[in-house]
């Protein structure tokens, strides 16, 4: 929260705690307020933490790697065929408790970044008008820490995010 995140507490399954005094809209309330932040960590100790993503002003490329999915193979295709193979530049990068990883990027002006799940391949979801969770199980990356600096997402990862919106053609 002290970076501009916005967060507020999930479950072990990932999904927001509500009530109806201080969290009745799950994401939507989250929060940089460090009072209204003590106050749900102190009412669920064990919370994992939601990180509200564009409100944060953040993108996350989640890379599962479960459930007969491979991302880590799907998005090494991806390198090679558009990236060149060259290294995606990315700073907070985290594991997920299921093997995969959360590539966190700076939400890029003027363009849409959709909410969905392996329509850029399989195993791969984007996490935009929506949230990730980090806390117990998950790890950072040494040198992508939440304090990483952001950094955007490569041209080409953006240009087969904005063709997710086009039609197809023959």
């Amino acid at each position: 929260a002290r970076r501009g995140w916005y967060v507020f507490p999930c479950k072990p399954d990932k999904r927001p705690y509500w009530n109806e005094q201080d969290l009745p809209n799950g994401k939507d309330n989250a929060t940089t307020d460090p009072e209204q932040i003590r106050t749900w960590w102190k009412r669920w100790p064990n919370a994992l933490i939601g990180v509200y993503c564009e409100k944060s002003g953040i993108f996350a490329l989640d890379v599962d790697n479960k459930n007969g999915k491979n991302g880590s193979q799907t998005l090494a295709a991806l390198v090679r065929d558009y990236g060149a193979g060259h290294d995606i530049p990315v700073g907070p990068v985290q594991s997920t408790p299921s093997g995969g990883l959360h590539l966190i990027f700076r939400y890029p002006e003027g363009r849409s970044i959709p909410n969905n799940s392996g329509k850029l391949g399989d195993g791969l979801d984007l996490r935009s008008n929506g949230y990730i969770c980090t806390g117990p199980g998950y790890a950072w990356h040494p040198g992508h820490g939440p304090d990483s600096p952001l950094t955007d997402a490569p041209a080409w990862l953006l240009e087969l995010i904005d063709s997710l919106g086009r039609p197809r053609t023959h």
